[in-house]
């Protein structure tokens, strides 16, 4: 072919398949000594039929028979086969525009046999023949024409793919098996700052930072072995020396098991996830963090003691709370103000966080001025040690607090520890209610101290303290007052009415035994003081409320309990010249009971305030004895 010019632009080749022919011809049936034969127009044999491969190829342009094919376009005549010497009637044709001639021959013994019926099938033959003929003509040219158009087709792809390649921002790179460069677009200048040229022929490991290297390569060889696609996000060397964050798509070719690389620069895209991480970090230390004293608020730690809790409950181990509630903190905010009692919280905060030193643990404020710390693996003795020197800590501050004077006018924190190792059936609510019953005891029984463990029986001192009440309690004693009375029963009953309560009694604790001196729907008079509530009771300053006598391991096995008592609450009689508890008005119930709430509580130490009144005012009726006295001890 040449193009428009005269220059040569390339050969045309057409293909016939000769098995179609053989396969063709041999369907007519021509009788025993008929042919087909296909020749080129230079008389080369290129099938005949009966096939006998050794004619397939020989060149028969000098027999008498072929110059008569060569002289006309087609025809007849009768002729003598060169091949087999047999007289036939040769019909022969060129085959279209095409270098071809074929002819049918009928032996003429077999022709003049069943003549009629042979004519009819060699005209047929003729029509299928040139039919044929022209359909494979027409085809050749439908193929030729769609192989030039496919070849200019495929020239345009490639011009349009090549611009694409050369002016898409992506940097389009080719890799072989070795994952050596064999191509990179020239969108690597303004990505990398190289030359494409530059990179042509190097290994793909060299750029890739060293860090990122082994993930890469990692997944690079599982997409070779798999033969799949895969992508990966990692920097690459940029010819200034610093690294650009890069997404690449690797498409596996199969024909070399190389890859096609698209390469994009997400050097913005992930400067801004970073900055989106901080502020997701900083959000997340923001949602943890209480905002007044850096700790870790409430909700971050029910996240924390539910999270220990499993795992101690997985590994079989233990779990330790201190609870930690700022003594009188009401009477603070009160006196120095709001601005000042958060100052002191944060103060408090700091001396708490600074006590605990083990990285997993968590100090966290529990609300209002409660804090709390979460110990694991610590056992009893471990947590009590922490909140000891949680406790000096606080202390330490040397905050003024002048309405804290019996912890000496500074600020101080009552502390409650628990430890338990949870088991099946458990919530992590049971280790917050047991710190939080012996934060309320530590509180109840004096402040600035730690409760971590709750004594069974109520502890005699045999203290000066001790002594000072016994002897205040012997005074009211001589006065004649510390025995049963009639106003002391209707002080019981008006307590147990007020509250709700079926029983109700006044006692006055003795060094061995409680009197009870008051009674409302109780039989008993007095009680050993090892197993009377109320010697539990003067140990504080504060009621004593136990919902369940059953539960609180304090009075499991008490006597008391074991008779029918389900539920306690006492408040001390305090003797209002010297502040020492002479004993306590209480309050019973033979089934366990929700605790008092904070009205009931104030009801329950006015009146016992009104049972110290009646105290005092009968025995001052007792050492004066005027007229005008007994008059208002009657009343």
């Amino acid at each position: 072919m040449k193009g428009a010019d005269g220059s040569f632009a390339g050969v045309v080749v057409g293909t016939m398949r000769l098995a179609y022919f053989r396969k063709l011809f041999s369907k007519a049936d021509l009788g025993r000594h008929g042919s087909i034969s296909l020749f080129r127009t230079d008389g080369i044999s290129l099938m005949r039929v009966p096939y006998d491969p050794s004619q397939i190829g020989l060149s028969f342009a000098k027999s008498s028979n072929f110059q008569r094919f060569v002289r006309s376009p087609s025809g007849t005549f009768v002729g003598t086969a060169i091949i087999d010497g047999v007289d036939r009637i040769y019909s022969f044709t060129h085959v279209g525009d095409l270098p071809l001639v074929m002819n049918v021959a009928l032996a003429e013994g077999d022709v003049f046999a069943v003549w009629r019926t042979k004519s009819m099938i060699i005209g047929f033959s003729l029509i299928v023949l040139c039919v044929a003929a022209a359909i494979l003509a027409q085809l050749l040219r439908r193929q030729l024409r769609r192989t030039a158009s496919t070849e200019v087709m495929l020239s345009r792809s490639e011009a349009q793919y090549r611009l694409f390649a050369d002016h898409a921002q992506d940097v389009i790179v080719r890799l072989d098996r070795s994952l050596r460069r064999t191509y990179v677009s020239p969108a690597v200048s303004s990505m990398l700052g190289y030359a494409p040229e530059e990179l042509l022929g190097h290994s793909f490991s060299e750029m890739v930072h060293p860090d990122d290297w082994p993930n890469v390569a990692v997944l690079i060889c599982a997409s070779q072995a798999e033969g799949s696609n895969t992508e990966a996000t990692y920097r690459l060397r940029h010819q200034g020396g610093h690294h650009v964050w890069i997404e690449a798509r690797y498409s596996w070719v199969a024909e070399d098991a190389g890859f096609v690389v698209v390469l994009r620069d997400i050097s913005k895209r992930k400067a801004a996830e970073e900055q989106l991480e901080g502020l997701n970090a900083e959000l997340e230390r923001v949602a943890r963090c209480d905002a007044l004293t850096g700790l870790s608020n409430r909700r971050h730690f029910d996240e924390v003691l539910d999270s220990e809790w499993r795992r101690a409950k997985r590994d079989r181990g233990t779990v330790s709370l201190v609870l930690i509630d700022v003594d009188r903190f009401k009477l603070y905010n009160d006196h120095y103000g709001h601005q000042k009692g958060d100052a002191c919280l944060r103060a408090v905060a700091s001396a708490v966080a600074g006590s605990v030193r083990r990285p997993g643990d968590l100090t966290a404020r529990y609300g209002g001025e409660e804090l709390v710390i979460i110990l694991t693996s610590t056992n009893e003795s471990g947590a009590a040690q922490v909140a000891e020197r949680v406790r000096d800590a606080i202390q330490s501050l040397g905050l003024p607090h002048i309405g804290n004077p019996a912890c000496g006018s500074v600020v101080t924190a009552s502390l409650g520890c628990a430890t338990l190792n949870p088991s099946d059936g458990e919530e992590p609510s049971a280790l917050v209610a047991q710190a939080d019953a012996r934060l309320y005891e530590a509180k109840r029984t004096g402040r600035n101290r730690v409760v971590a463990t709750m004594p069974v029986a109520a502890v005699v001192s045999d203290s000066s303290g001790e002594v000072d009440r016994l002897q205040a309690l012997a005074s009211y004693e001589e006065a004649g007052v510390a025995h049963p009375s009639d106003s002391l029963d209707r002080i019981a009953q008006l307590t147990a009415q007020l509250l709700g309560m079926p029983m109700a009694f006044v006692s006055l604790v003795g060094r061995e035994e409680a009197a009870l001196v008051g009674r409302y729907n109780v039989e008993m008079d007095r009680a050993p003081r090892d197993a009377a509530y109320c010697a539990h009771t003067i140990q504080g300053d504060e009621l004593l409320v136990v919902p369940s006598t059953l539960a609180d391991p304090r009075f499991t096995y008490n006597p008391l309990t074991k008779a029918g008592i389900g539920f306690y609450a006492g408040a001390p009689l305090i003797d209002p010249c010297n502040g020492h508890k002479l004993g306590a008005l209480c309050v019973v119930d033979h089934q366990a009971r929700q605790p008092l709430d904070e009205a009931q509580r104030r009801l329950l130490a006015g009146l016992a305030r009104l049972v110290m009144n009646d105290l005092e005012s009968r025995a001052c009726a007792a050492t004066t004895h005027t007229p005008e006295l007994d008059r208002i001890q009657a009343a």
